[in-house]
């Protein structure tokens, strides 16, 4: 499987905004990499809810590409 340009920024993107939306409103399920004083864990929900995300944007991007 290739990985095309586009989809490390659609990644990159994703990652980003649920990262700053975390940060905004300190929501910890949101942030997928979260970063204590002592400890530095990753959210299972936050990756789940990621990996989502990025699927509901390539499953519009192909209907929207079918129907143009």
């Amino acid at each position: 499987m290739k990985i095309s340009k586009s989809m490390i920024w659609k990644v990159v993107a994703v990652f980003s905004l649920y990262t700053l939306i975390g940060f905004i409103f300190d929501i910890d399920v949101l942030k997928i990499i979260i970063i204590r004083p002592n400890e530095q864990t990753i959210s299972i929900v936050g990756v789940i809810i990621c990996l989502l995300t990025l699927k509901l944007f390539s499953y519009i991007e192909g209907k929207w590409k079918a129907n143009n």
